[in-house]
């Protein structure tokens, strides 16, 4: 007996009806059966992705609603199309392929899946092997995380943050820039030791392509709409294009708010804003980390961004830091603020988010 032999209907796509003379011969092999077509689904929806992408472009985008995650068909076409057929090993489920496909060295891919197969690794086994091959090649590098001397800068150590004039250093000269001093910050306090990709989709002024390169990291930096003199950045419109595939392999993400709701847009900022973050999630890959940068309270409501954490479920928090932005107000401003009752803000935050999208 073979799947096709089973009748499906419209009306049982939830349910699986076999005739009630089976033999117990033919219900084991249903069961294998079926235990196939799950074992396998993510490798034909990669194929069938990729087929579709190839052959019709822009066109194929329009047939993924059905009611499956895009996340589901962006892994399956990524783990699909990095490890082509001969060299998928049958043996092993399609989780063990996507634990390695992120490799940037094929052989090493190769390698690792050999000899999963024949050390019967489970996909736990795998993916600490990979992380400790990490953090080994990364050590035979001499790779060079100590950031104080590296990039000059001093390191807080409490979780309220305040700059003085940003390092002219990184980054054009600009005083709209990000303070490299925070950038640095970040990356000491929540990059991992096998973190080596690190991209920013508001690198405006190109200061964390310029600091993230001194560290050795791998950088991409975009932006809508890169400061004269950026030679590095690229411009991106996320209002009308997708994210870049960087954004997939980065291990650390940096989106100032800012940056986008400086720039003229015919758009709801907030809603805009919110659909970045929800984007974001379905593209990171899970263990990556977002820092998510607002140095004005009254740019982005940090009560809406907890809720839609909260409800989207694709990040967890791990820290909140107050960025002191040294506002100075007039005297009418703070006594409007009196007679008004509505405290004047002289704060922003970083949220650091890790993404749990498998």
């Amino acid at each position: 007996m073979n799947m096709g032999e089973i009748k499906l209907s419209q009306s049982n796509y939830i349910s699986l009806d076999l005739k009630e003379d089976l033999e117990y011969e033919e219900w084991v092999e249903i069961g294998e059966a079926l235990t196939n077509q799950a074992k396998h689904i993510m490798w034909w929806l990669g194929d069938w992705w990729n087929y579709g992408d190839r052959k019709y472009g822009e066109l194929a985008s329009q047939a993924l609603d059905f009611g499956i995650p895009y996340s589901t068909f962006s892994n399956a076409s990524y783990v699909a199309k990095k490890i082509p057929v001969e060299k998928r090993v049958s043996e092993l489920s399609w989780t063990h392929h996507f634990e390695v496909a992120y490799i940037d060295d094929t052989k090493e891919i190769d390698k690792l899946l050999k000899e999963a197969y024949e050390k019967n690794y489970s996909v736990r086994d795998l993916r600490s092997i990979v992380k400790r091959n990490k953090i080994t090649k990364l050590n035979s590098e001499n790779k060079d995380f100590n950031i104080v001397d590296r990039a000059g800068v001093n390191i807080k150590t409490s979780n309220v943050w305040s700059f003085g004039q940003s390092d002219i250093a990184y980054g054009v000269d600009n005083t709209q820039k990000t303070p490299p001093q925070m950038i640095a910050n970040l990356i000491y306090w929540f990059s991992e030791p096998d973190t080596r990709k690190i991209v920013d989709i508001t690198d405006k002024y190109q200061v964390t392509y310029d600091l993230a390169s001194k560290l050795n990291f791998e950088v991409a930096s975009f932006d809508l709409y890169p400061a004269a003199g950026t030679s590095k950045v690229q411009e991106i419109d996320l209002s009308v294009e997708t994210y870049p595939k960087e954004i997939k392999e980065a291990d650390f993400v940096i989106f100032n708010v800012l940056d986008f709701l400086d720039n003229p847009m015919d758009l709801d900022e907030d809603m805009f804003i919110r659909q970045q973050i929800i984007s974001l999630g379905v593209c990171m890959k899970k263990g990556a980390r977002l820092m998510l940068i607002s140095e004005d309270l009254e740019k982005l409501k940090i009560e809406n961004i907890f809720s839609l954490i909260y409800a989207e479920n694709d990040f967890s928090i791990l820290e909140f830091i107050s960025i002191n932005n040294k506002n100075k107000f007039s005297k009418d401003e703070e006594a409007q603020a009196i007679k008004n009752k509505i405290l004047l803000n002289k704060f922003g935050y970083v949220l650091v988010l890790e993404s749990q999208s498998d």
